[in-house]
């Protein structure tokens, strides 16, 4: 009988010694000592997530013991706050297979960080915590435990090395999410303990053999092994890539608020799924190169503000200009950001950015969301109106000043809110999109210097990421803002909170039309070839300016049955017997109108118990004494088809009609 040599066991875990083949009992050691065991590995492009046992007798018997050991483990508690430059770090200790997950926390300050911990970006998942971490007080003590939620306890779980320690700061433990004061306070420094990070690693999930094939079709293209198609063919068809992608975009993860700083703040970027995983650059690459599968109807992915890939494109656009010194205060995209993004607390909403841009209140988690919305509009707008520095320095030039004041205006509005106390100008942070907009674009473009590391300033503000552009066609308010001005809030609001949510914002706009009805059937054509608010001529006299203009272009017909404009819209017909698409609750009696500097029309409801304020128009128009201002309630964008009005042609003959109204 011929004795065979045992396979050595993968776990490191065993209650009895391995049998030695007598054939091998002379040899003392079959390794070989490498003599730089004391220096750690930077990542061997395989992360370790933990060994199997050979025996399920053995491995029924250690969950047996895991399991009695975070039974009787008592709670742990946090003994100090931690406050000034000081921020909690995670020694996570080795381990493999199922044993439990094992640390101990030590601090660090932000004044002498060394750059050797490792940040953790993933999603929370489920806000119930069912799993639980064992904390060590000290390095001999007694094992403490804490509760975390699962998504956390599984990339622990693989992220954790066998031999070695790792560290590593994870909010969830790392700060005390009980002690509203601390949490506040590390959410101020979370810049310096990101930007102090060796690494940002991206925890995606669990894998699949998607996600899988994904990173191996990655690799190939980084390692320039693209010249044959086959190759990559093999690993995923041009269907299956397609596939692939949009199933990773669809991960939790890419909804996620808080991940925008933890991405644009790091040296570094990994991102895994369970043992497989890909550069960011990789995936910045990945998604400017294979392009979503086409589809006839409204789709969420492409149609929608905020969408995975625009997303993408904007992170990434941030990142850079972090790394160039530029603060990013572009509020559309901030707004783009913000509203498509999930968070436990809506006030992480705004506090997300904290580190990121213009916004220099404290996290405060004692107040309340909507007096914060209403301070964050407010700062912006004098911001971009009065502060040239603010200007000059992060290059804001006319048309940009005037999209971002607009972008504010088109992110509100009554029909776009879940808090009902708030002025109807200022936006809601936590109303999600779910139409496809017409005031700006959902497309995105990921220009090939975010796709590597390598890349100058000017290349940076020359070739724009560009994932939101105004309309190449709507132009309806023209390219200037007159009127443009916060209002005082009227002397019956006495305390703070209320003078707040009193607050009014003074526009200059044209009173278009009454809405006659309302029809949430598909909207029916507008009579007339030329069916508009304009005469024959004044369309003739708008064509032969739209022809001779050197940067115009010609633009598609406006289609009200197009599935992508409808979807979620109702129909309605003006006093005049034209039709446009609006969001549903607009009713009869509200009107359409045209604000300055605005690039699609918008829908005004007549405020009730609301004085006519009589004060001076701020316009350049010449127009002497005080004007009567009408108060209003924005209601939400719209569409009206009418070539002329929608493109500017209107608004060019009839400025004579443009008065200073109130939005309430």
């Amino acid at each position: 009988m011929v004795s065979l040599s045992p396979r050595s066991r993968d776990s490191l875990e065993f209650d009895e010694p391995d049998a030695i083949d007598p054939r091998l009992s002379l040899i003392s050691s079959l390794s070989h000592d490498s003599g730089f065991d004391e220096l750690d590995f930077v990542r061997d492009l395989k992360p370790f997530a933990g060994t199997p046992d050979l025996s399920s007798s053995r491995r029924r018997s250690r969950v047996r013991r895991a399991t009695v050991e975070l039974q009787s483990a008592r709670p742990f508690r946090y003994s100090s706050v931690a406050d000034g430059d000081i921020f909690r770090l995670m020694v996570l200790y080795p381990a493999t297979g199922s044993a439990p997950v094992r640390c101990r926390l030590i601090r660090s300050s932000v004044k002498r960080s060394s750059h050797d911990h490792t940040c953790l970006s993933y999603c929370w998942g489920e806000s119930k915590r069912d799993e639980y971490i064992l904390i060590c007080l000290n390095k001999d003590g007694e094992y403490f435990k804490l509760p975390v939620t699962r998504n956390l306890h599984r990339a622990l779980l693989s992220l954790r090395k066998p031999t070695s320690n790792l560290l590593l700061w994870v909010d969830q433990v790392c700060i005390n999410q009980q002690h509203d004061l601390e949490r506040a306070h590390q959410v101020s420094i979370m810049r310096h303990i990101y930007m102090s990070a060796r690494e940002v690693i991206v925890w995606l999930g669990e894998e699949d053999a998607r996600s899988d094939k994904l990173c191996q079709y990655a690799e190939k293209m980084r390692r320039g092994e693209d010249g044959r198609r086959s190759d990559l063919n093999r690993i995923l068809p041009a269907r299956h890539l397609q596939d692939a992608l949009k199933a990773l975009l669809s991960r939790p993860w890419f909804s996620r608020c808080w991940v925008i700083p933890e991405v644009a703040l790091a040296r570094h970027c990994i991102v895994q799924c369970g043992a497989s995983f890909i550069t960011w650059a990789n995936l910045l690459r990945l998604i400017r190169d294979v392009p979503m599968p086409a589809t006839c109807g409204f789709d969420k992915q492409t149609c929608l503000l905020g969408n995975p890939r625009q997303r993408i494109a904007i992170l990434s656009e941030m990142a850079q200009g972090h790394k160039h010194s530029k603060a990013h205060t572009d509020i559309a995209q901030l707004l783009i950001l913000a509203k498509a993004s999930a968070a436990t607390d809506v006030r992480d909403k705004i506090y997300a950015f904290y580190g990121l841009t213009h916004i220099t209140t404290f996290p405060d988690y004692a107040g309340g969301p909507e007096a914060l919305y209403v301070d964050i509009a407010e700062m912006y707008i004098n911001a971009i109106l009065y502060e040239e520095s603010y200007a000059k320095w992060h290059s804001l030039g006319d048309e940009k000043r005037n999209f971002q004041l607009m972008s504010i205006i088109y992110s509100a509005g009554a029909l776009h809110q879940n808090f009902r106390a708030l002025p109807s100008w200022v936006p809601d942070w936590t109303y999600t999109w779910h139409l496809a907009p017409v005031w700006c674009k959902t497309s995105s473009k990921i220009s090939a210097s975010l796709t590597t590391h390598k890349s100058t300033s000017s290349s940076l503000y020359r070739r724009r990421a560009g994932p939101v552009l105004r309309p190449d066609t709507f132009r309806a308010g023209g390219k200037n803002i007159h009127t443009f001005e916060l209002l005082e809030s009227s002397a019956s609001m006495s305390s703070s909170t209320s003078s707040r949510m009193g607050r009014r914002l003074a526009v200059s706009a044209v009173i278009l039309d009454t809405i006659q009805s309302v029809n949430e059937t598909s909207p029916p054509a507008t009579p007339g070839k030329n069916a508009s608010f304009c005469s024959d001529d004044e369309h003739d006299e708008f064509d032969r300016l739209t022809i001779t203009s050197s940067n115009s272009s010609t633009s598609p017909p406006l289609d009200l049955h197009s599935p992508v404009l409808r979807y979620g819209r109702t129909s309605f017909e003006t006093s005049t017997g034209y039709t446009g698409l609006a969001e549903p609750g607009v009713k009869t009696g509200d009107v359409t109108a045209i604000i300055l500097g605005g690039d699609v029309p918008v829908v005004l409801r007549r405020a009730d118990n609301e004085p006519v304020l009589h004060s001076p128009v701020s316009t350049s128009r010449e127009i002497g004494g005080e004007q009567p201002q009408s108060s209003y309630v924005l209601l939400c964008e719209c569409i009206i088809d009418s070539p002329s009005i929608m493109e500017g042609g209107y608004l060019w003959d009839a400025f004579d009609k443009v008065e200073d109204i109130v939005l309430v």
